[in-house]
C-alpha cells in the first residue's frame, strides 16, 4: 500500500461512526414535543384551558368528538394523555442512553413561555398568635427582588412538584421569614400562583390595566413546632 493510498477501516471506526449516529437520533428523539405534566392540576391552568378549547373545537370539526365544548376538552384531554403515553413508551432507550451520561433535560429550549397568562408565585404568611395571612414574598414585576436562584426554583413547584418537595420549600420560606421576623414567628406558609393577562399595545395607550386572574394551585403547609 502506497503513502498516498488511505488506511483501511478499522472495527474501531465503524463503531465510533455507529455510536455518534446513534448518539445523534437518540438526542433528536428525546426532544420530541411531549407535554411534560398532564395531571388535572397542570390543565387546570388559564393558557392550558385556552389551548383545550381550541383543540376541542377543532376535533369537533373533523367531527372525531361531539357533544358540545365541555366533552370536545374532556376528548381532548384523553387525546394529549394518549400521545404522551405512546411517545414515552416508543423512545424509553433514549431516557435509559441518556440518563447515565447526564443528557437527560427537563425543559425544551424550543418550547417558550405561554404568553396568554403568565403565572407568578406569591408567598404568604400566617404568623402565630395572629388571624390574617400577610404577603411576604410577591412575584409581580415591581414586587418583591428575588435572586436569580431562587426563581428557577420556584419554576420547579408550578405544578410538577411533590408534596414533599413544597412542604420543603415552605419551611426554607419560612426560616428567613423568622430571621427578618423574629417577634412574629411563622406558623403556616402558603403558596400560590396568579395568572396575569398580557395587554396589547393598543390597550397599554389606552391606559388599560391588567388585573390578575384567580388565584390557582395554592398550596398550604402549617408548620410543625
Amino acid at each position: 500500500m502506497s503513502a498516498d493510498e488511505p488506511s483501511p477501516r478499522r472495527l474501531r471506526d465503524h463503531a465510533i461512526t455507529a455510536w455518534i449516529l446513534f448518539h445523534l437520533f437518540a438526542v433528536t428523539v428525546h426532544l420530541f414535543p411531549v407535554p411534560p405534566y398532564t395531571s388535572d392540576m397542570a390543565l387546570a391552568s388559564p393558557q392550558v384551558q385556552s389551548q383545550l378549547e381550541w383543540l376541542g373545537g377543532w376535533m369537533e370539526t373533523l367531527e372525531l368528538s361531539e357533544g358540545g365544548p365541555e366533552a370536545s376538552k374532556e376528548d381532548a384531554k384523553h387525546l394529549i394523555r394518549a400521545y404522551k403515553r405512546r411517545v414515552q413508551q416508543l423512545t424509553w432507550f433514549s431516557r435509559a442512553y441518556l440518563a447515565p451520561i447526564g443528557g437527560l433535560q427537563s425543559w425544551n429550549m424550543f418550547g417558550g413561555n405561554s404568553p396568554l397568562a403568565p403565572q407568578v408565585m406569591m408567598v404568604e404568611v400566617l404568623a402565630e398568635g395572629e388571624e390574617d395571612f400577610v404577603v411576604y414574598q410577591d412575584g409581580r414585576f415591581g414586587g418583591t427582588p428575588l435572586l436569580h436562584r431562587d426563581r428557577k426554583v420556584r419554576r420547579g413547584f408550578k405544578v410538577g412538584a411533590h408534596r414533599g418537595n413544597r412542604k420543603a420549600y415552605a419551611e426554607l420560606l419560612a426560616r428567613q421569614w423568622n430571621a427578618e421576623h423574629p417577634q412574629r414567628p411563622a406558623n403556616t406558609v402558603r403558596f400560590y400562583y396568579l395568572p396575569l393577562p398580557i395587554l396589547s399595545p393598543a390597550e397599554v395607550r389606552a391606559g388599560k390595566v391588567a388585573k390578575p386572574g384567580k388565584a390557582v394551585n395554592k398550596s398550604t403547609h402549617e408548620l410543625v413546632p
